[in-house]
């Protein structure tokens, strides 16, 4: 498991515990969170996967 892995699983889980205790758009939150650190990681991907096309060894 990865840091970025961690982190949005963590996320996740506070936002099912917000859920458990009513606040949805907490939970909200924090799920919308986990989306975008996952949406950043592959923009992360993709770049250096450019920059590896673009350098050569």
């Amino acid at each position: 498991m990865s840091a970025d892995d961690a982190v949005v699983e963590r996320e996740r889980e506070i936002a099912q515990l917000a859920r458990l205790l009513g606040r949805e758009e907490d939970a909200a939150t924090f799920d919308r969170m986990a989306k975008d650190e996952l949406d950043h990681v592959e923009k992360y991907k993709q770049a250096l996967e450019l920059l590896q096309k673009k350098v050569p060894d």
